[in-house]
């Protein structure tokens, strides 16, 4: 290998650069006692996600759009903070999921169809919606029949936008009234349930 090589591997290993006066600068390197620039940055979505069961309204809002702004670097710190997150906090955490997408994101999410809560139960069958996983749809017709008031309007606004159903369902109705829509939902999604999710005839 000629000199002129040598020196050339040798610079370019030092990772230097130079000033405007063309004398030596060493770039930033992260140092083996100092956090990375990942985990920096991890450090900086935990920080928003702790603050998420303090905040309500826009506040809230931005640190949402925020998180799902980040992408996969919002991802892990996520994923990690679920297991021990308050349900409010859980509840976000997954709907923020089903912004993101992807194959890890979308298992944590069928994982929490089974979580204690309630709402968290529900954003993940809403976030299942979102990813054009229409599995979700028996979950959500079950939470028509809720006796949380919001829950059966946010169940209904989700199927009805997505499936183009209705069945006279009025989240406002008397019991007996929301029985027999309920029952209607049923009976549509037991003759469709093959063509829609397996896409059989």
């Amino acid at each position: 290998m000629s000199k002129i090589a040598v020196v050339s591997l040798l610079l370019l290993s030092a990772c230097v650069t130079t000033d405007r006066d063309g004398k030596p600068i060493a770039e930033e390197t992260d140092q083996p006692d100092t956090p990375s620039r990942l985990e920096r940055a991890h450090a900086q979505v935990n920080a928003r996600i702790d603050k998420m069961k303090y905040q309500h309204g826009k506040t809230l809002l931005q640190t949402m759009q925020e998180l799902i702004g980040l992408k996969e670097l919002a991802f892990e710190p996520i994923a990690d903070a679920l297991p021990t997150a308050d349900p409010r906090t859980r509840a976000n955490l997954v709907y923020l999921l089903g912004f993101m997408g992807g194959n890890d994101a979308h298992q944590i999410i069928v994982n929490h169809l089974k979580d204690e809560s309630e709402v968290v139960r529900y954003e993940a069958a809403a976030a299942l919606m979102t990813l054009g996983d229409l599995s979700a749809v028996p979950v959500l017709i079950t939470f028509m029949d809720s006796g949380d008031r919001r829950l059966r309007f946010k169940a209904h606004e989700v199927l009805s936008s997505t499936t183009r159903q209705d069945f006279g369902y009025d989240f406002n109705s008397v019991d007996e009234g929301r029985y027999q829509a309920v029952g209607r939902w049923r009976a549509w999604w037991k003759s469709r349930r093959g063509e829609i999710i397996y896409g059989k005839q």
